[in-house]
């Protein structure tokens, strides 16, 4: 049974398949998606696959096992974690089957960290980087988020196995900038490497220090670092199947395979799902919630196994609709939303106890259906000059109705980081509801507890399109308390829009100097804007006036450069 590993490094010529030796025993195949580094939900996990025994021993005979990435833990000590892992792979070895760890961020974060970061010493790093970041056994691919149309073209090029991979060399690079003395920072790849260019610009001229941080800097173009590279990737997990499909085909077939399985991003209902009919097969259960699962392949049958959630079923394929994490909802999902927003029973209702306008937060029913939603009142207009924070501001706004005029206005630019807003009369009081982000964190307490995304790009993409928005509408208010991510995908939400649409033209307070970069999408979204458009979206939330003030900011954001 042939097996092969794809290393990737920086440029097209030096990216190739490194070939792993014939594995002997059974073609049965055992994935596993992150594990954040739980011992114990491996060995259940593996446990529950017939795999290793209560104490550890592989009885798993020729029997293959993928961790599909993110095995170690997100941050702190990873030397406990990567002994096991090393471990189970010469067991599995020395009984004829074989354990492959497939590079995720906390396996690219914690190749390259100094020894003080997460406890790994040169050896234990030189290993973990040499992992593929892609991986090919028999007639399936594996990669932790997956193929790009990019990554594709590069296969296509002529990839030769052998080759040395580009982010081994740049571990090791770091790793003897480490060894310079002085502090060498700790953190994820590009806050890393931002530093280290710091060294290199501070450390003294044709120093050690500053000699090995340049070398560090020459190599930070590995493929395994990219957005589009098989790590970080996730367009064929969230976007849409029409768009990519033939890409994916196109992909699966420069490698020769049937299908691809792919981690990364929590999936629905956190079970195993496929996409594509069949050639994509979707493993991240956010199995340190749902518990352990695991993948089995023999063959072309595929079963996914959820031992706590009943027998082995075959694969439920996913919903179309269910894929788009990161992209703008449909127009039938959100009048469907605004549907039930607007006609669901209200079952409960309580204080918020936070945020200065009192919103309170209702429990709707609807067909057997519950779902939260924020509800907001405030209609305030003050024509004297009112003290915000540290400025003062002349007649002053307040209103529900802008709300639901963001909400709209994103729909426009194709954001969707607004959630669905109608307004409803409650009461005898009409005002803005919306839906309510369940599970989410806000910038602020994201902060405080270090969380990151793995892709150390994600949360710089989001914020471009919501400093975007915030310039278009004239967003007064935005602050850490109402950025909002949901926990399993990192999906961007932004809350809070009562204060915005004021008659200035320039920028509002915070982003008079930020640069601010449209994309070819973003710039045919505004330049579409017209009054006429706007007025028919917007209907009485903005007066003439505002709406001519929004396309005046439009004007100087498309000519901004």
């Amino acid at each position: 049974m042939a097996v092969t590993a794809l290393a990737l490094s920086t440029a097209v010529a030096a990216t190739s398949p490194r070939p792993e030796p014939p594995v002997a025993g059974t073609d049965r195949i055992v994935v596993v998606g992150d594990l954040d580094g739980d011992l114990e939900l491996l060995a259940e996990t593996l446990v529950g696959a017939d795999v290793i025994d209560g104490d550890g021993t592989w009885i798993g005979g020729g029997v293959r096992v993928v961790l599909l990435g993110n095995a170690l833990p997100t941050r702190g000590p990873a030397g406990t974690a990567l002994a096991t892992v090393r471990r189970l792979a010469e067991s599995a070895a020395s009984a004829g089957g074989a354990l492959h760890l497939v590079l995720g961020g906390h396996e690219i974060d914690a190749a390259l960290a100094p020894a003080s970061c997460r406890g790994l010493d040169p050896d234990d790093r030189r290993w973990l980087a040499s992992r593929p970041a892609l991986l090919v056994l028999d007639r399936t691919a594996f990669a932790h988020g997956g193929l790009s149309p990019a990554l594709a073209d590069a296969l296509a090029a002529g990839l030769e196995p052998g080759s040395d991979p580009e982010f081994v060399a740049l571990s090791g690079a770091v790793g003897r900038l480490a060894e310079t003395g002085g502090r060498t920072p700790c953190g994820p790849p590009l806050t890393l490497l931002g530093e280290i260019g710091a060294i290199a610009r501070d450390a003294g001229p044709g120093t050690p220090r500053a000699r090995h941080a340049a070398e560090v800097l020459e190599r930070t173009g590995a493929w395994v670092l990219r957005a589009d590279g098989p790590v970080f990737f996730t367009g064929l997990s969230t976007g849409p199947e029409a768009d990519l499909a033939a890409p994916l085909e196109r992909a699966l077939k420069i490698l020769g395979v049937r299908r691809l399985v792919v981690a990364r991003v929590p999936t629905p209902g956190r079970r195993i799902v496929s996409r594509f009919e069949g050639r994509l097969v979707r493993v991240d259960t956010d199995a340190t919630r749902s518990g352990p699962g695991h993948l089995e392949i023999a063959g072309d049958a595929l079963h996914a196994v959820h031992p706590r959630q009943g027998r082995p079923d075959a694969l439920r394929r996913q919903s179309p609709d269910r894929a788009r994490l990161y992209s703008q909802a449909t127009a039938e999902d959100d009048a469907a939303t605004e549907k039930f927003l607007r006609d669901a029973e209200i079952v409960g209702d309580e204080e918020i106890g936070t945020g200065i306008t009192k919103p309170r937060r209702l429990t709707l029913r609807r067909d057997g259906v519950e779902r939260r939603a924020a509800f907001k009142f405030v209609d305030q207009r003050i024509d004297r000059m009112v003290r915000l924070h540290d400025r003062m501001e002349l007649a002053f706004t307040d209103r529900y109705v802008y709300e639901v005029a963001a909400y709209r206005i994103d729909r426009l630019l194709g954001i969707g980081a607004v959630p669905v807003t109608v307004l409803r009369e409650i009461d005898g009081r009409e005002g803005a509801v919306q839906v309510w982000v369940e599970d989410s964190v806000n910038e602020r307490d994201r902060r405080a507890e270090g969380l990151e995304p793995d892709d150390p790009t994600l949360l710089a993409r989001q914020r471009t399109l919501m400093n975007v928005f915030d310039a278009l509408i004239y967003n007064t208010d935005r602050n850490q308390t109402n950025i909002l991510y949901t926990r399993a995908d990192w999906k961007l939400w932004l809350i809070d829009h009562s204060r915005a649409f004021r008659l200035k033209t320039g920028r509002p307070p915070g982003l008079e100097h930020v640069p601010i970069a449209l994309s070819p999408d973003m710039r045919a979204r505004l330049e579409a804007l017209t009054e006429a458009s706007l007025r028919e979206a917007l209907g009485r939330m903005l007066s003439r006036a505002q709406v001519r003030a929004l396309l005046k900011r439009r004007d100087r954001l498309l000519a901004d450069r």
